[in-house]
C-alpha cells in the first residue's frame, strides 16, 4: 500500500507540473519572444566560461535544436522530473500536496524569468535538475556513491548557473529539519548531520571553484566580474549583514516585488503568517514532547531558511534579479511538506495545524493562478513590445534606403538618444512588472543605438537589414557637429542625411 501511495504522488507530481507548464509558459512554445541578451542573435550561450557558467557553452558545443517548442518542453519536462525527485526526497505521499508542489515548482516566477532567456532554457533546467539530483542521490545512494554523485551535480548545477546552489543548500536544511521532527535525536546526532551537509556543501562550492579555474586557464579566458558570481565564498561582516536582511526581504516579499498586484501582496502576507505559525506550532510542539534540544534546532533552521533559499545575496552581487530567486519557492514547499492537507488524525491535534493545513491549499491555488497570470501577461505584453519596436526599426530602414546618396558601402550613424514618445508609451500601456528579461520599449529603441556589440546581430537578426555601422563613439563625435545639431529630430522630414560621406539618423541631441 506504501508504494502505491508513493507511486501516486509521483504520478500526480509530473501530471500537475505538466498541465500546470502548459497553463503558465504554452504561450511562449509557439511564439519567439526576445529579450536584452538575445535581441542580436538566433541562438547563443553569451560568453560562458568568462562568467563561470561553462555549461552554456556545452549546451552550444552539443548544437541541439533551438526553437521555442522544444526549449519550452525540455523545461516542462526537467521541472517534472524534479517534481519528482522533491517528492521522493521529502517523502510526499499525499497527491494532493505533490500535485500542487509539481504545480508551484514549474510556475514559480524565477522559471517564469527562465521562459524569457528562451535561447538558454534547456542548460538553465538542467542546471535546476541537477541542483535537486545532488541531494536525491546523497540520500539514494549508501556511502561514497551518494558522496560523489552529490558533488558531480553539484559542481556541474553551478556549472550552469551558480545561482541554483541555494536549491541544494535549502534541500538538505529541509532534510535536516523533517530529520529532527521525525526521529527526534540527540543533539550530538544532529550536529553529526549538521555539519555532514555543511561540509558537502563547502566541498560542492570548493570543487566548482576548482573546474571554473581549470577551465578558465585550459581556454585562456579570464573570469569576469559580474553580479559577484565570480566571488563565492568571499564575504565580509558588511555583505553578511546586508545579505541577512535582503534574503528575509526576498523570502516574504516573493510575489510583491515582481508584480505590484493585490493579490500578489496577499499572498506575501498570508504566506508569511501561516508560515511563520507553522513554525512556531513545530517549536511548541517539541517543547511539549519535553525535546527542548530538538525544538531549539528547529527553531534555529526555521531562521536560517530565508538566508539558505537566498544565498545569491552572499555572493557580493551589486544586483539580484528573479532569474537568481528560485530558493524563494521553499516557502511554500516547505509548508506542503510540513503542514498535511489529507490526514485527519494529524490536523484534529491542533486548532493552529488545521488551520495551516487548510491555508496552504487555498494559498496554493491561488499561487498557481497568480503565477500563471503573471506568466501569461508578461509574454504577450514583451512580445506586443518587440514587434512594435522592431516594426518601428524596419520603418527607419526603409526611409534610409530611400535617401537618394546612400549606398550599401555607406556607415549609418544612429545618433542621439531616442526619445520617440509613441514606442515608449507602450511600456506605461502594457503589463509590466520587474521580471528579469522583459526587456521596455526604451529599451529595444537605444540599445541598438548604444551597444556596438548588439547593433549589427540585431539588424540582421531580427530587423532583416545588413548595413554598415558607424560605432557609438564614433556617432557621439558627430553629435557635436553644428550641422547635425541642426537636423530635425527623427521621424520628421529632414531628420536623415548624408553628412560628409556618413548616412546620420538623428535621434536627438542628448
Amino acid at each position: 500500500m506504501q508504494k502505491k501511495e508513493q507511486l501516486t504522488a509521483y504520478i500526480s507530481a509530473c501530471t500537475s507540473t505538466f498541465f500546470c507548464g502548459l497553463f503558465a509558459h504554452g504561450y511562449i512554445l509557439t511564439n519567439t519572444i526576445i529579450n536584452h541578451d538575445s535581441m542580436p542573435v538566433i541562438r547563443g550561450s553569451g560568453d560562458g566560461v568568462a562568467l563561470g557558467r561553462w555549461m552554456w557553452t556545452l549546451w552550444l558545443k552539443a548544437d541541439l535544436i533551438n526553437t521555442p517548442w522544444f526549449n519550452g518542453m525540455t523545461n516542462i519536462i526537467l521541472m517534472a522530473l524534479t517534481a519528482t525527485l522533491l517528492i521522493y526526497i521529502f517523502q510526499v505521499k499525499s497527491p494532493i500536496r505533490a500535485a500542487l508542489i509539481g504545480g508551484a515548482w514549474v510556475t514559480c516566477v524565477a522559471n517564469t524569468t527562465l521562459f524569457l532567456y528562451c535561447q538558454l532554457i534547456p542548460v538553465y533546467s538542467l542546471g535546476i535538475l541537477l541542483s535537486v539530483l545532488a541531494v536525491y542521490l546523497l540520500k539514494k545512494l549508501p556511502g561514497i556513491g551518494g558522496i560523489i554523485g552529490f558533488l558531480l551535480c553539484g559542481i556541474l548545477a553551478m556549472g550552469a548557473y551558480q545561482a541554483y546552489f541555494e536549491l541544494t543548500a535549502t534541500c538538505l536544511l529541509l532534510n535536516l529539519a523533517i530529520y529532527i521532527y521525525t526521529e527526534l535525536p540527540s543533539f550530538r546526532n544532529i550536529a553529526k548531520k549538521g555539519f555532514y551537509y555543511l561540509s558537502l556543501l563547502l566541498t560542492a562550492m570548493l570543487g566548482y571553484l576548482g573546474v571554473t579555474n581549470l577551465i578558465c586557464s585550459i581556454t585562456h579566458i579570464p573570469m569576469a566580474t559580474y553580479q559577484g558570481l565570480d566571488g563565492m565564498g568571499i564575504m565580509n561582516i558588511e555583505t553578511i549583514f546586508n545579505g541577512i536582511s535582503k534574503s528575509y526581504l526576498s523570502f516574504f516579499t516573493a510575489n510583491s516585488a515582481i508584480w505590484n498586484a493585490a493579490i500578489c501582496k496577499l499572498l506575501d502576507v498570508s504566506f508569511g503568517v501561516v508560515w511563520a505559525a507553522g513554525a512556531i506550532y513545530l517549536v511548541i510542539d517539541l517543547i511539549q514532547k519535553k525535546k527542548k534540544i530538538c525544538a531549539l534546532c528547529c527553531g534555529l533552521i526555521a531562521l536560517l531558511f530565508p538566508i539558505s533559499s537566498n544565498l545569491v545575496y552572499f555572493y557580493g552581487a551589486e544586483f539580484v534579479h528573479s532569474l537568481m530567486l528560485y530558493g524563494n519557492i521553499f516557502l511554500i514547499l516547505s509548508l506542503l511538506i510540513f503542514v498535511p492537507v489529507k490526514e485527519r488524525e494529524s490536523v484534529s491535534r491542533s486548532l493552529i495545524r488545521a488551520l495551516c493545513g487548510a491555508s496552504v491549499v487555498v494559498l496554493s491555488l491561488l499561487l498557481l493562478l497568480s503565477n500563471t497570470l503573471l506568466a501569461n501577461q508578461a509574454y504577450t505584453s514583451q512580445e506586443k513590445r518587440q514587434n512594435a519596436a522592431i516594426e518601428y526599426w524596419k520603418d527607419v530602414v526603409t526611409e534610409i534606403k530611400h535617401v537618394e546618396e546612400y549606398s550599401a558601402e555607406m556607415p549609418i550613424a544612429l545618433v542621439g538618444y531616442n526619445e520617440d514618445s509613441s514606442i515608449r508609451q507602450l511600456d506605461i500601456v502594457y503589463f509590466n512588472s520587474t521580471l528579469a528579461g522583459m526587456t521596455s520599449a526604451e529599451q529595444f529603441l537605444n540599445f541598438p543605438i548604444y551597444h556596438d556589440w548588439l547593433r549589427p546581430g540585431f539588424f540582421m537578426n531580427q530587423v532583416g537589414f545588413s548595413g554598415t555601422f558607424a560605432t557609438f563613439e564614433e556617432s557621439m563625435q558627430l553629435k557635436e557637429k553644428a550641422e547635425i545639431q541642426a537636423m530635425p529630430i527623427y521621424p520628421q522630414e529632414g531628420s536623415i542625411a548624408v553628412v560628409d560621406g556618413v548616412l546620420v539618423v538623428h535621434f536627438s541631441n542628448l
